[in-house]
């Protein structure tokens, strides 16, 4: 319980960073009333992962995403696979205490999570889902390291222990420097300005002391872009920004006190 609270109170940075009015912030939890909507989602619905939550369940969706996730887990750890089953299995029969606690981890925060979050299935709705698998990822990392450490200690011969021991130290350093390497290669977005440039655009489209309204079904990434080039860069200052929602940044004026044509209330 006590690393529980330990674990959830790196959230309140989140408060004590809102009271400082950063350029982006998401639902500007500067209250305890607010820092408790962002945690449980509010805006969105409580605990509902995103808008786009399909408001019911099919099997069609559910598959879809059950096999992506199967997917992510081959791609990521292929032909270590087997040696993490082989771990999850020693375990709950060595010590069930920790199996069972690291097996409800694994589900809950990968497959239940995967059928929970229900969206609907696209490339991007794939793509989202993907870091939020980092903990169920860890835990299936740890029965692989398990597993195979079992399995080499399960044999008899010292000699034989010892060459286990070196292959599977190269196996695995090897492994982990092909996975580095795809892992840079495929998040890597220093040479990719795709993001930036419709920021810009946006900018560069409005008239001279124009008004730039901003609706809150825009991607994240593009209203942080618009942030981003109007207050880091000083690109197209002269444009007032309004936030209709208010929920990721705040408007060139108070939010509250400026309605949808920019009058002040």
């Amino acid at each position: 319980c006590l690393f529980f609270v330990l674990g959830c109170s790196i959230n309140l940075y989140l408060l004590w960073r809102s009271q400082r009015g950063p350029v982006i912030n998401f639902g500007s939890p500067d209250t305890i009333e607010k820092l408790v909507a962002i945690l449980t989602r509010r805006e969105f619905g409580s605990f509902q992962l995103h808008p786009t939550k399909i408001p019911y369940f099919a099997v069609e969706v559910s598959y879809a995403y059950l096999r992506e996730y199967w997917v992510h887990l081959a791609e990521n750890f292929n032909i270590l696979i087997p040696a993490g089953i082989y771990g999850c299995y020693h375990l709950l029969r060595r010590r069930l205490s920790i199996g069972l606690m690291l097996v409800i981890t694994f589900f809950i925060s990968g497959i239940i999570f995967v059928l929970y979050a229900n969206l609907m299935p696209s490339a991007i709705s794939f793509w989202r889902m993907h870091r939020f698998y980092l903990i169920s990822d860890l835990v299936f990392a740890a029965w692989i390291g398990w597993g195979i450490i079992k399995l080499v200690q399960n044999q008899k011969s010292e000699l034989i222990r010892n060459i286990g021991f070196i292959t599977v130290s190269l196996i695995l350093i090897l492994f982990l420097f092909g996975r580095v390497k795809y892992g840079l290669a495929e998040v890597s977005l220093r040479n990719n300005y795709t993001v930036h440039d419709f920021g810009r655009n946006i900018l560069h489209s409005i008239r001279p002391g124009g008004i730039l309204f901003v609706d809150s079904k825009i991607f994240d990434e593009m209203g942080s872009s618009i942030q981003y080039c109007r207050n880091v860069e000083k690109t197209r200052a002269d444009v007032s920004f309004y936030y209709r929602s208010g929920t990721m940044m705040s408007s060139d004026k108070d939010q509250n006190s400026v309605d949808y044509c920019g009058n002040r209330i």
